[in-house]
């Protein structure tokens, strides 16, 4: 429980409930925030990384300053333009957003600066504990595109960010895995040259 950076967390015993682990009849875990949507058993099953944002949220709505950081890092605007992978270009770009629809203005922006492009995937991350969250693989295979750019931005800890892979496709199919790693490439690549601010 050591690694729930910012969380304020309430420790009490209680029976697991349907959907836990059965070899563990009893334990001591975190209760769930108020509002959280998981019930109190199934909260000590949910993921490290979704279990400290619905913590952390909990925090910030209710005024602890531990939460205000829990995510550092914030994208400046900007855009590169130089990976080709098997003929197909890959241009990452990104922006800082505050609310959804800067978000989809961006990515509409986007899509009018790359009219004849094949994709336009994107992720991006909202809020003081990036509790919003958005992604999309724009037809490419599931989990290839907008999940692999929402990682990226999950482990460098961005919020308040959007990245944008516009891809032209060159021809030659790069395959599953082929298609993750260049996503994922592209907009870490982007984020490196672009720089942030820390807030």
């Amino acid at each position: 429980m050591a690694n729930l950076v910012g969380a304020k967390l309430v420790f009490a015993p209680f029976r697991l409930q349907k959907g836990d682990h059965k070899d563990r009849p009893y334990g001591f875990f975190p209760k769930p925030p108020v509002d959280c949507r998981y019930s109190a058993g199934g909260f000590s099953c949910v993921p490290l990384t979704e279990r400290r944002r619905a913590a952390c949220f909990h925090d910030w709505m209710s005024g602890d300053s531990a939460a205000a950081h829990f995510m550092k890092h914030v994208a400046k605007e900007g855009h590169t333009d130089r990976m080709v992978v098997k003929r197909s270009r890959f241009i990452g770009s990104c922006a800082p957003v505050h609310s959804k629809e800067e978000a989809k203005r961006f990515l509409e922006a986007m899509r009018k600066k790359h009219p004849k492009a094949s994709h336009y995937t994107y992720g991006f991350r909202i809020g003081p504990t990036a509790g919003f969250e958005g992604m999309s693989d724009d037809r490419e295979p599931a989990g290839t595109a907008g999940r692999k750019i929402l990682f990226v931005l999950q482990r460098r800890e961005y919020t308040d960010t959007i990245v944008v892979v516009t891809r032209y496709y060159g021809g030659t199919k790069l395959g599953r895995g082929g298609l993750a790693r260049a996503y994922a490439r592209a907009c870490a690549q982007v984020l490196d040259e672009v720089g942030c601010v820390e807030v």
